[in-house]
């Protein structure tokens, strides 16, 4: 495996790991926010908050792990496809 391979590789884990833990506390946020209802009148929506508010936050940041994760993932499969000598021609504009 390359250097350059290798380092997408452990960014990818890293960005990974951040995405998980990010979506572990708004799920667990979601939960401690649907409890306080009583059994019958709990929301069925997704919960994620007014701006400003931990739920929002957490949302939030849950998102830009996302996107992170998405960000590091495609430059991990660039670095493969360098090391194995594939040339990826951008796509023509209006495509």
């Amino acid at each position: 495996m390359t250097f350059d391979i290798e380092v997408r590789r452990r960014a990818l884990f890293l960005f990974y790991d951040r995405y998980i833990r990010a979506e572990r506390s708004l799920r667990l946020a979601q939960r401690g926010a649907r409890a306080f209802f009583p059994e019958g009148a709990r929301p069925s929506v997704v919960l994620i908050g007014n701006p400003g508010s931990r739920m929002r936050r957490l949302s939030d940041q849950r998102d830009r792990r996302l996107a992170q994760l998405t960000l590091a993932h495609q430059r991990f499969h660039e670095a493969r496809r360098r090391a194995a000598g594939v040339v990826r021609l951008p796509a023509p504009p209006g495509h």
